[in-house]
Parts: structure tokens; sequence; C-alpha cells
């Protein structure tokens, strides 16, 4: 199953990831669901378990890794209600786009990289590419 997944243009100039042309595998990606903007302005719905989660004090926001049936994700929004907890089942609402390799040490995340083989480039420009991916084992 691909995804569409925007990837700014400063992680691959930056050789974080392989020119993400189709057919290309990028050996490990992360990916974050969320309020990104992409150049199509489209999102999707995802449903999985959560595998983490943390609730921010200082910044009143929650992030959990969402384990779809192909992929993990990162996600981040505003903390209202509950923290989910690990096991809890969610529906989330959004985009896709490419986690810089400094976020998981910096920002005490878990590190949930995983192989991707880019399908197809949708658009290219100034802010980076839109591509369609999916997850490979």
């Amino acid at each position: 199953m691909s995804v569409r997944i925007h990837i700014p243009d400063d992680v691959v100039i930056d050789a974080e990831i392989p020119h993400p042309l189709p057919g290309v595998d990028i050996p490990l990606m992360a990916v974050r669901l969320g309020w990104m903007w992409t150049a199509d302005g489209r999102d999707e719905s995802y449903d999985g378990v959560v595998e983490w989660s943390r609730g921010g004090e200082l910044n009143q926001l929650f992030e959990t890794v969402l384990a779809t049936s192909t992929f993990k994700a990162l996600t981040q929004y505003a903390a209202e209600g509950r923290l989910p907890e690990v096991g809890d089942r969610m529906t989330l609402r959004g985009s896709l786009s490419c986690v810089r390799s400094y976020e998981f040490e910096a920002f005490d995340l878990p590190d949930i990289r995983q192989p991707w083989r880019v399908t197809a480039l949708l658009s290219q420009d100034s802010d980076g590419y839109l591509i369609e991916a999916e997850p490979t084992p």
C-alpha cells in the first residue's frame, strides 16, 4: 500500500535520504502524521494502535507512535482529554511527512525508521518533494 509523504528538500540536500525518484529504495526513513503542509493540501485517515505515548507539560502536546498495519508514524497534537495509552486503538487524520534524523536523539523520540520504496514522484517544488512510497520488508 503506497502512501503520500512530503519530504523537505533539505533532507535530500543533506543526504539523509537518496533523491526520491520512482523505484528508489530509501534504506531508513520515519514519518510523522500530523499538521504538516503538503503540496496538494490533502490529508488521509489512518487507523492504528498506540505503541508509545507521552504528554508534554510545557508545550501542552500529546506525542504518540501510531502503528498502522504497514508502517509506524510519530504523531503530535494539542493535548485535549486523556493521554492515549499503549494499546489504545486510534484513528487520526492528517498528512505524512519525513522526520529529520536528528529529531530522535534531540527530542528523545523512539527511533521508528524503516525501509521504504518510492513508487511515484507526485510533485517537486522549492519546499521539497511529494511522493508516494510503500514500506518494504
